[in-house]
């Protein structure tokens, strides 16, 4: 502890040490990041950089793709429906919605739904008959008179 002219100092000084340590830092990547290259060499090549992410353009129809809100809205709804489930079985999965969500679309995802009462069984027909029940026609229309013509 040091003094200061008001007394004696109550706290210890705060000092930090800087060493020539070898950093974090990869120093080998220096030159990728300097913009003065990457500069000079668009201007060379006339193509900029590629940084991994955008490397291959995807293009597709999306015109289908709901909106944002609507999407963030069908998250939520899966979330709240998963936390309504019993602890122990959401504890099975991670406590995460999402794998949840992926095994009950696996091939084993029906039988799982069923198995937990979120699906109803499937109802068989047992008539006998393999062919499914077809439709009554509708009933035909009483014939309209055709207008008599006047002379």
């Amino acid at each position: 502890m040091s003094k200061t002219k008001w007394g004696k100092r109550t706290r210890p000084r705060v000092t930090v040490k800087c060493t020539r340590e070898e950093g974090k830092t990869k120093q080998e990547f220096q030159p990728d990041t300097d913009i003065n290259k990457i500069i000079a060499r668009y201007k060379r090549t006339g193509v900029l950089p590629s940084t991994g992410r955008d490397a291959l353009a995807q293009y597709g129809d999306v015109s289908q793709v709901p909106d944002f809100q609507a999407m963030h809205d069908k998250v939520m709804a899966a979330n709240e429906a998963f936390n309504t489930l019993p602890a122990k079985l959401r504890k099975e999965y991670g406590n995460d919605a999402g794998q949840f969500l992926a095994a009950l679309q696996g091939p084993e995802g029906d039988k799982l739904a069923i198995e937990l009462g979120l699906k109803d069984e499937p109802v068989i027909d047992k008539s006998g008959g393999d062919d499914p029940p077809k439709p009554e026609p509708d009933p035909k229309p009483d014939p309209v008179p055709e207008p008599k013509a006047s002379t």
